[in-house]
């Protein structure tokens, strides 16, 4: 499907398809020295609640500094560059290259 305002939409089966080009710009990067991209295009199908934020390892934990706002009744968090997307359950994840 297209929409024809600007902008595109890509759905397969009903489920919407987002690009996500952060990580194509992380792997050319990462090849950047070798001029040879490997597996360049990538798509993963999993739901938003599967997609969860973590860290590498428990002891990562105590660099995270959060705290709760009554005034704008929002949770925040201060954190390294430890925190990253995980994936909740595995068998929730199609992946494609």
């Amino acid at each position: 499907m297209r929409v024809e305002n600007g902008m595109r939409v890509a759905t397969i089966n009903g489920i919407d398809v987002i690009p996500f080009t952060f990580q194509d710009r992380m792997i050319k990067a990462y090849f950047e020295d070798t001029g040879v991209w490997i597996l360049p295009h990538r798509a993963i199908l999993t739901t938003r609640k599967n997609l969860v934020i973590g860290c590498e390892t428990e002891s990562t934990l105590g660099t995270l500094d959060p705290w709760y706002s009554k005034d704008d009744e929002k949770y925040y968090v201060k954190y390294g560059a430890f925190i990253d997307a995980k994936v909740a359950l595995n068998n929730m994840v199609q992946v494609c290259y």
